[in-house]
């Protein structure tokens, strides 16, 4: 019996599926931090790769890429400023991601 048992494969153990978990979890991660930069933008109208490590405890090389993916698919929504170390919300600036809290903003 216990042969028969063990050479049943579990789904979630079928070779790659904790990869593909894996992976799936950090785009999950990403999105919530590309939403947060969108708020932060939004909101407070800048935003540091300093302010993206500290509320998520991500490492520098990480925030670099969240600001560059962000400002690869909504370059309208973001700019840099003067200083070369922050981003900056233009004027005519629309939210790209949806977030149940953008939702009862209307701007």
């Amino acid at each position: 019996m216990q042969a028969e048992n063990s050479s049943r494969l579990d789904p979630l153990d079928v070779p790659g599926s904790s990869q593909m978990a894996e992976r799936h979890a950090k785009i999950n991660w990403q999105r919530q931090r590309l939403r947060w930069i969108e708020m932060r933008l939004r909101f407070l109208g800048e935003v540091r790769r300093s302010d993206v490590t500290k509320q998520f405890q991500v490492i520098e090389i990480t925030a670099s890429r969240d600001l560059s993916e962000y400002r690869k698919a909504y370059s309208t929504n973001i700019g840099a400023a003067d200083d070369g170390k922050s981003y900056r919300r233009p004027q005519r600036s629309r939210p790209a991601l949806t977030s149940p809290l953008a939702r009862c903003w209307k701007f």
